[in-house]
């Protein structure tokens, strides 16, 4: 049922209560023309999201076969209590009160005879990845949504950067930029300990621009054959296997 369609179905009414019934013939005629055109359209859009290598596209396609109309993940219902007990399970690996005490470690020097050179962070760069954000993901606990850091990444585009200069140059992260927030989904729909809680980390979106940035750094001093079937360095040929 698409904009189109609706628009002829109003014009086949009207011309219905016109009494006319040459108008009325020609709107129901107008009517089944434009049903077939929107099928057509549906099911060329449900075909190239089948086909695409977009997971989301994918799903999106089988939804719309099957008539799902989605349900919404339902999160734990907690009182504080629990969710107190639920944050020192899922933060018993460690805390920051331990790590609060480590130095930050200097980068360790180049080896003699490499060209590297050291992550700068220029505008240009800051500017693409702010408006390459998807505005779907969710918010962190900055409460900064990507739709609006895409929107304006000009105006934000100088201060994000002096921001991660200097993050760089001091090889600091801000506190601001690593903290989450946890959001406990259930597993299955009984709930027996706290271990049928799937925890949901929501980092802030900036965060994650800047993850971006230093990956492609990464990446451009990767040698061009590290591939997975290159990294593969045992035998392939069931023969040359090593007997027991």
């Amino acid at each position: 049922m698409t904009t189109q369609v609706r628009s002829l179905l109003r014009a086949r009414d009207a011309a219905f209560r016109s009494g006319d019934r040459a108008l009325y013939g020609a709107a129901r005629a107008d009517l089944r023309r434009g049903v077939r055109r929107a099928k057509a359209d549906h099911r060329m859009q449900l075909e190239s999201h089948l086909s695409s290598n977009n997971a989301r596209e994918v799903w999106q396609g089988i939804h719309d076969i099957t008539n799902f109309r989605g349900r919404h993940a339902s999160t734990a219902d907690l009182s504080a209590p629990k969710a107190e007990k639920l944050n020192n399970f899922f933060a018993r690996f460690g805390s920051s009160q331990q790590h609060s005490s480590v130095p930050a470690l200097p980068p360790p020097p180049s080896p003699p005879g490499s060209c590297t050179t050291p992550l700068t962070v220029q505008e240009p760069n800051v500017r693409q990845v702010l408006r390459a954000v998807n505005p779907r993901k969710a918010t962190g606990p900055d409460g900064v949504p990507g739709k609006v850091l895409r929107a304006c990444a000009d105006q934000h585009t100088p201060t994000f950067t002096r921001i991660f200069k200097l993050s760089l140059a001091q090889t600091v992260i801000p506190s601001s930029l690593k903290t989450s927030t946890i959001i406990p989904v259930p597993k299955k729909s009984s709930i027996a300990s706290l271990n049928d809680y799937r925890p949901v980390a929501l980092t802030p979106v900036i965060m994650k621009c800047f993850e971006r940035l230093v990956l492609q750094h990464i990446k451009d001093y990767l040698p061009q054959t590290s591939t997975p079937t290159s990294l593969h360095t045992g035998p392939t040929d069931p023969q040359q296997m090593p007997s027991p």
